[in-house]
C-alpha cells in the first residue's frame, strides 16, 4: 500500500474519502526502506481521518482498525509487533473505552 494512494482523496480534491479511510488496513510506506521507522496500530475515532496522510508517512506500517472499534485486542496487537498502539479518540467518545 502507498500511504496516499489517490483513492483514499475525492476526486480533483485535497479532501480523504471518509468511507475508505474508516476501514480497517494495513498501510505500508514505501519510503519507510533502509530506514529505522518505527511501526503503529491505530484504534480510533473518526477525528483520526485529518491526520491520515501524515501518520502513513511518518511510519513504517500503520495499523488502521476500523472505525469506533475500540476493543483492545489483545492477540493482534501482538500479532503485529508494533512499536505504537495509540487510541485517538475524541473526549466525548470517552465512555464506549469506560463502560
Amino acid at each position: 500500500d502507498c500511504p496516499n494512494r489517490i483513492e483514499f482523496y475525492k476526486p480533483n480534491r485535497v479532501e480523504n474519502e471518509n468511507s475508505v479511510i474508516s476501514k480497517a488496513r494495513t498501510v505500508t510506506n514505501p519510503n519507510a526502506k533502509g530506514k529505522n521507522m518505527p511501526s503503529v496500530m491505530f484504534i480510533r475515532d473518526s477525528y483520526s481521518f485529518g491526520i491520515h496522510s501524515f501518520i502513513n508517512q511518518s511510519f513504517s506500517k500503520v495499523y488502521w482498525n476500523n472505525t469506533w472499534d475500540y476493543q483492545f485486542k489483545k492477540n493482534d496487537i501482538k500479532k503485529a509487533k508494533v512499536d505504537y498502539l495509540v487510541y485517538l479518540i475524541s473526549e466525548k467518545n470517552m465512555s464506549a473505552l469506560l463502560y
